[in-house]
């Protein structure tokens, strides 16, 4: 799916079918780490550490999920500065000897008209 047709499902779509698609991936990822934290703290717990381990996670996992927070959003700039740059105008600079010269980017409007 191009992103022209992920805009017109978007915009097009029942909220209650898109709520469905968007947040059952969420609530997935979130059960299955909260399942994972769960039954570390069992193992954790039966083990001769005990209190001490399990006071460990306690504060390990809050650090680990503020490091996963930081790192999903440098992911998050980098993608949409990777799309800015994609789809953002190209102005070409062409120098000689004699003179420099700007070449601006045409746009559907200017390319229309003839002028630039």
């Amino acid at each position: 799916m191009n992103q022209e047709q992920s805009q017109q499902f978007l915009g097009s779509e029942r909220i209650p079918r898109l709520m469905l698609k968007f947040s059952v991936p969420c609530v997935l990822s979130l059960l299955i780490s909260a399942i994972y934290n769960i039954v570390d703290r069992i193992f954790i717990g039966n083990s001769e550490l005990s209190a001490p381990g399990n006071a460990a996670t306690g504060v390990v996992v809050p650090i680990f999920i503020i490091a996963q927070a930081f790192a999903e959003s440098i992911a998050y700039i980098k993608e949409n500065i990777e799309r800015l740059y994609k789809t953002a105008p190209r102005i070409h600079i062409s120098i000689t000897r004699t003179h420099p010269k700007l070449i601006l980017p045409t746009t559907p409007a200017t390319a229309a008209t003839g002028k630039k």
